[in-house]
């Protein structure tokens, strides 16, 4: 076999073959072609003609992301840093584009396609706006005629501009220790020449796009508080039929905004918070986003056994303020307030990527879910009669604050106001 430029290589110039006998030569492209079938393949038999065929050096580039700043994967501009698996959410739309260089004939026409699709993998499809609606479709045509001409400084390419949408979320792995990548990044974009876009084609009849697969999944992108309350020693009990745990402080209520926009859709995520230092105010453990959550900021009276016949729920109070109390004056021993500002921030672990390590050194940062926290406890001399005594309040704000390589998180002006409950 001979060829008649240096564009390409081929892995074997000659090959022994017996009657009726065939066999595979690969091609390596070396450089983009000049003009369209500028590469002569011939085939010789005895040094005799038997065949030619021509061919075109082009190449497929992608990007994708809100600014296309992700190369050669398909990636969601909302996957943080940290996060090795690539990914789009389901519901909303992840821009990709691609370049394709080299003389490309006006009337070529080629399909792009999603493989890989299945109820484990996840599923996708292109996103196309069609009559002002937009359309989900399985294939995309693409004829090289109606592409835009395009350069970043260097040569020129032509540009096809889609958009992604995850129909359903790639399942998490049957057993994440033994097998984490077992449904992961399977899908991939593929290109599918003439002749290939049958309805049963694979991956193996197309050209791979891109590094890597990719898969579906919703993750959290934002913590917001609202509504700050004081506790005043109301039940903050799981089990309030058993255990009875009157509080003191602050709870705002809780939305975990995913980037899909649908709070279900994150059943196989798990947050948990995170305070620097940690040694003042409990950290929660790793929970499964839910709408009804609340943080919690203060202090808690002593867990006690709850039953109605023996103590009542005034009595159980009034034991757990006075302990409260009692661990109030002694952090105020020396002074009248003592205050302190926490940093917090949220990650997340996610089954469906096999960001399953829920060990928060380990674990991915919520984006938007920085907040400062000024936690203050102090004493005031108030007159009774003819009594001096202490009163214990328990003071709290919070603000958004960027922190541990967490951007602001969300949350209303008037949200921010330091709220007073007082303990006795």
């Amino acid at each position: 076999m001979t060829l008649n430029c240096a564009k390409v290589s081929l892995n074997a110039e000659s090959v022994f073959l017996a009657n009726g006998n065939s066999t595979l030569v690969y091609l390596t492209p070396l450089e983009l072609s000049d003009v369209a079938d500028d590469v002569l393949i011939t085939a010789l038999l005895a040094l005799q003609n038997v065949g030619t065929k021509t061919a075109t050096v082009g190449d497929i580039y992608l990007r994708s992301g809100n600014s296309y700043e992700t190369v050669q994967r398909v990636r969601s501009s909302t996957s943080p840093v940290g996060m090795t698996a690539d990914r789009i959410p389901p519901r909303v739309t992840t821009p990709f584009k691609l370049h394709l260089s080299g003389p490309l004939k006006d009337n070529v026409t080629v399909t792009l396609a999603i493989f890989n699709q299945s109820a484990d993998n996840g599923t996708a499809a292109f996103a196309l706006p069609i009559l002002g609606y937009p359309a989900v479709v399985n294939r995309v045509t693409i004829k090289a005629g109606d592409l835009s001409w395009e350069s970043s400084g260097g040569p020129f390419y032509r540009a096809y501009y889609g958009h992604l949408i995850g129909l359903s979320q790639t399942s998490p792995a049957d057993d994440p220790f033994d097998d984490p990548i077992q449904y992961l990044n399977k899908l991939r974009l593929g290109l599918l020449l003439p002749g290939k876009n049958t309805p049963n084609a694979s991956l193996a009849d197309a050209i791979a796009i891109g590094a890597q697969g990719f898969s579906v999944s919703a993750i959290p992108i934002g913590i917001r508080m609202s509504n700050p309350l004081a506790m005043k020693g109301d039940d903050t009990s799981a089990d309030p039929a058993t255990v009875f745990r009157p509080a003191w402080g602050v709870m705002y209520e809780v939305e975990y905004v995913s980037d899909s926009g649908v709070l279900e859709d994150m059943d196989k995520v798990k947050v948990s918070e995170n305070l620097d230092p940690s040694d003042r105010i409990r950290v929660s453990g790793y929970q499964t986003p839910s709408g009804d959550a609340i943080d919690a900021h203060g202090h808690q009276g002593r867990p006690a056994g709850y039953d109605p016949t023996q103590v009542t729920y005034a009595m159980a109070r009034e034991l757990a303020r006075a302990a409260v109390v009692e661990y109030l004056k002694r952090q105020l021993q020396l002074t009248e307030q003592d205050s302190i500002d926490i940093k917090q921030y949220f990650t997340f672990t996610d089954a469906r990527t096999s960001s399953f390590d829920e060990i928060p050194r380990s674990a991915l940062r919520v984006k938007h879910s920085g907040f400062e926290i000024r936690y203050t406890i102090r004493k005031v001399q108030v007159q009774e009669g003819l009594n001096l005594r202490y009163q214990y309040w328990i003071n709290i704000s919070k603000a958004p604050s960027a922190n541990n390589s967490a951007n602001l998180g969300y949350m209303s002006v008037e949200d921010t106001q330091t709220i007073a409950d007082r303990v006795n």
